[in-house]
């Protein structure tokens, strides 16, 4: 039996009709955009970061902060009715704190300020030997505050402190820092449209964009993601706002190919406004605060 002849003809106009095409644009691999594709954290600092983090979150202890603003800590002394005469009272109070007895027992990490990781005691030993010497792990605040977000609705803002980052996170490690807080602040206001959608872009993508800088230099970002409570917001809007804030600030994260397993997330308890005239029972707020993550 005779093989079947091939269609020749369907052959020749294939041929044709591809030869008749336009060139394809040349995609050189600098210039062509792929998608998920990010230069990973250096592995020099992946397993130390990860035993940094598990460390942080040891059961039975807590991260204490102790890195308040000057104006803030100021404001808590009045509060309680003690005046802080100058920068000298306030080194004492946190020599108070890192010299307290026991303080390892309960304490995973301490947040400093970027002045007090400098400090030492009247003694002259500085305060990061003495926080190491008890198996705290001293971290340190790294954003430098907030400042209004133009284009976004009013009373929205954004934290400041991304650049220079890279010598100061190099050099706040060199000192003995291991891990690094930035917060980011979200305002509720229905009235006005906030959260913005660029309020919740840059707060989330400049978090991003800081936890790959501190990953990079050998810190472990500490992430605080904070939804004020100052408004009349009820329960339920400040679950919603959390919830999109968490997604989006991870969706970030991995497209800065930040080392998960080497950093931290600060959540927040989902509560109500302050002015909002409807009161959540303490089940309330556990139920919808473990619900949001």
């Amino acid at each position: 039996m005779a093989p079947p002849r091939r269609p020749t003809v369907f052959v020749l106009i294939a041929a044709i009709a591809h030869a008749l095409q336009p060139p394809r644009p040349k995609h050189y691999a600098r210039t062509t955009l792929r998608r998920h594709v990010t230069v990973p954290v250096p592995l020099e600092y992946a397993a130390e970061l990860a035993a940094t983090a598990l460390a942080l979150v040891a059961p039975g202890k807590g991260v204490l902060s102790i890195d308040e603003s000057p104006p803030t800590l100021k404001e808590r002394f009045e509060r309680a009715g003690i005046e802080l005469a100058d920068d000298g009272d306030a080194t004492q109070y946190r020599e108070l704190v890192v010299t307290a007895p026991d303080l390892g027992t309960y304490a995973s990490g301490c947040v400093l300020t970027a002045d007090a990781l400098f400090e030492e005691t009247e003694g002259g030993t500085p305060f990061v030997d003495l926080l190491a010497a008890q198996n705290i792990v001293p971290g340190v605040r790294v954003d430098c505050g907030d400042v209004p977000l133009p284009g976004a609705v009013e009373g929205e803002t954004c934290s400041r402190g991304l650049d220079g980052l890279e010598e100061r996170a190099a050099l706040y490690r060199e000192q003995g820092a291991r891990f690094a807080k930035w917060r980011g602040r979200i305002r509720i206001d229905d009235s006005r449209g906030a959260p913005s959608f660029l309020a919740l872009k840059e707060t989330c993508w400049t978090m991003a964009r800081t936890a790959r800088t501190l990953q990079e230099k050998g810190l472990v970002p500490l992430l605080e993601p904070a939804v004020l409570a100052d408004g009349d917001h009820t329960i339920e809007r400040a679950a919603e706002v959390q919830e999109r804030v968490y997604v989006d600030v991870f969706r970030a994260l991995a497209e800065n190919g930040v080392f998960l397993e080497g950093c931290l997330l600060k959540p927040m308890m989902s509560t109500p406004g302050t002015s909002c005239p409807e009161a959540a029972t303490p089940e309330l707020v556990a139920a919808y605060s473990v619900r949001t993550l």
